[in-house]
């Protein structure tokens, strides 16, 4: 679709994405968002990220890190950051109860806390 169509595929891919708790307003705004990166290059990121597959390298992170995943996303699933948990060490999923994969949009306030919390704890600043 995304080859017929790209402002009808940008159009139809930003409620999926935004989910039921983004407003219509954050809808349009993300569809506007797709409508207005180059086609060209909005092609070539999906390429990279719906066909590349790097789950090899998640062992080999050695930083801390926070995982923050929607309860209901229909890009990607609990499941997949329950994976990358499992797979990348020193890591922490933390769920928030929201349907939609934009919890950055949707839910900020709740993000912020959650990265906020993470990077106080240990000293996640200071790095290794």
């Amino acid at each position: 679709m995304m080859d017929k169509s790209y402002i009808g595929w940008a159009r139809y891919l930003a409620p999926g994405v935004m989910g039921a708790s983004g407003s219509a307003d954050m809808v349009a705004k993300l569809s506007g968002s797709f409508c207005a990166t180059d086609p060209v290059i909005a092609k070539t990121f999906a390429g990279a990220t719906f066909t590349s597959d790097c789950r090899s390298l998640l062992p080999a992170a050695r930083i801390k890190t926070l995982i923050v995943q929607s309860s209901s996303d229909t890009l990607a699933s609990v499941a997949l950051g329950e994976y990358l948990q499992a797979q990348i060490p020193d890591s922490t999923l933390k769920i928030i109860s929201a349907v939609g994969h934009c919890l950055h949009m949707t839910r900020p306030e709740e993000v912020a806390t959650l990265v906020r919390a993470f990077c106080e704890a240990d000293d996640v600043a200071a790095g290794p």
